[in-house]
């Protein structure tokens, strides 16, 4: 019987925080867990009571490096994002290899995610279980294309189809090599040449998504062994207050407008702050900027704020969001399903990797306008999307109505309960 887990969740704070709530949901379910994660997560794990074992190198410095900066503006190309990130990843590809092998030691079972990709094969040289567990759609399906397929792509069940193997082969094109090489240390026979995620299907491997069926709904083609849990939300302390601040502008005057772009870095970062103010004064709204740690600059913003525009370095998105009257954000997973959750509009800045598709999502949905690329996001631009979000009241009771749902969910216990069902069959 499975009772310890090791979770590699590995990736900028949006790709590890949905893994330390699923952590604490199975630690509260009695399993012993471990967190492996890069090193600059420790803090985190540790705040939530959680065993951690550091897997290096510390994300947010790799990801300002130049091949980070590059990775995270390089717009809806996927196979350009999955090239640079190789690329990225090679450099590190043994190291990671050799300290998720240890932190995988003496476990039953190993939960992997998007860039944990390494746990598959650590379980296969440990002849343990493993599951997939991801925060967007990676399965092929013919209900609806891929992540990575293009706007203008016609949707039929053969082209959606074809998309995923389109995507899936990208991937074994820039990661065959760092599969080979992992395989090689691990005295494992190589893989076919089909690829690692169509090694996945053949080995039917358990697969768990982190969303909500409401937002991206179970393709009717899916095997059993694929199941959408809902999000797995990780809510501030109970303890954390705002600062006096923070709490008095929210108290001075109508919701404001939260715009933030998370770990975006690099040149796009120069110009963001001022393009954001300047869009707010044109559409007479009050706004939170988020600065992070890159995707505003801070002296830039400060040089600009006035009464009505207030800057935070960063805040829990579930305390905040539900202050605000709409949100917009270069869409990663976590801040997308922050702001659906929170019922209120989402406006898509996207730049990179999965951020396009949940841009379309929100679009499609009817809680958002049309998503604005990176490239073209100007003045004009924005500041029409934040009076769309500020105004339009059919937006506005959509996106309540698809908060209500989302918050009705309990993604983290459904994914305990599934974990548990799926362990029994294997």
């Amino acid at each position: 019987m499975t009772k310890h887990i090791t979770i590699l969740a590995l990736g900028s704070r949006g790709d590890v925080q949905p893994y330390v709530a699923l952590a604490k949901g199975l630690k509260r379910a009695s399993y012993q867990v471990r967190l492996a994660a890069p090193a600059n997560y420790a803090l985190l794990a540790a705040q939530h009571g959680l065993d951690f074992f550091p897997i290096a190198p510390d994300s947010q410095q790799v990801m300002a490096g130049e091949t980070g900066r590059k990775m995270m503006t390089i717009g809806d190309d996927p196979s350009a994002f999955i090239h640079l990130l190789a690329q990225m990843v090679s450099a590190y590809a043994r190291n990671c290899l050799l300290a998720s092998l240890s932190a995988c030691q003496d476990t039953d079972t190993i939960v992997f995610n998007s860039f944990g990709l390494m746990g598959y094969h650590i379980a296969e040289k440990l002849d343990i279980p493993v599951f997939g567990a991801w925060i967007y759609p990676l399965n092929r399906t013919c209900a609806y294309p891929s992540m990575g397929a293009p706007s203008w792509l016609p949707s039929t069940a053969l082209t959606n189809w074809l998309s995923y193997l389109v995507d899936e082969q990208m991937v074994q094109h820039a990661f065959h090599h760092i599969f080979a090489k992992w395989r090689q240390m691990l005295e494992l026979p190589p893989m076919p040449i089909t690829g690692f995620y169509d090694y996945l299907y053949r080995r039917r491997i358990p697969q768990v998504y982190a969303y909500s069926a409401s937002v991206v709904p179970r393709p009717y083609d899916w095997p059993d062994r694929f199941a959408i849990t809902g999000y797995w939300f990780l809510d501030h302390e109970a303890d954390w207050q705002p600062s006096a601040a923070l709490q008095g502008f929210l108290d001075a005057g109508p919701p404001p407008v939260y715009i933030g772009f998370g770990s975006v870095v690099g040149n796009a970062s120069a110009k963001l702050g001022t393009v954001a103010i300047d869009a707010l004064r044109r559409s007479g709204q009050r706004g939170i900027l988020a600065t992070g740690w890159g995707g505003i600059a801070a002296p830039k913003v400060n040089d600009y704020v006035t009464d009505d525009i207030f800057v935070v370095d960063s805040v829990p998105h579930d305390w905040l969001f539900s202050r605000m009257a709409g949100v917009i954000h270069h869409g990663g997973a976590g801040t997308t399903a922050a702001g659906l959750r929170a019922g209120i509009p989402s406006a898509i800045v996207p730049f990179s990797g999965d951020q396009p598709f949940w841009g379309r999502r929100v679009e499609a949905l009817g809680v958002g306008p049309r998503p604005i690329s990176h490239s073209k996001l100007t003045v004009n631009r924005l500041s029409a999307a934040i009076h769309t979000l500020a105004t339009d009241n059919a937006l506005q009771e959509r996106a309540r109505a698809l908060g209500q749902q989302i918050r009705a969910e309990d993604g983290v216990g459904c994914a305990v309960d599934t974990f548990e069902k799926m362990l029994q069959a294997l």
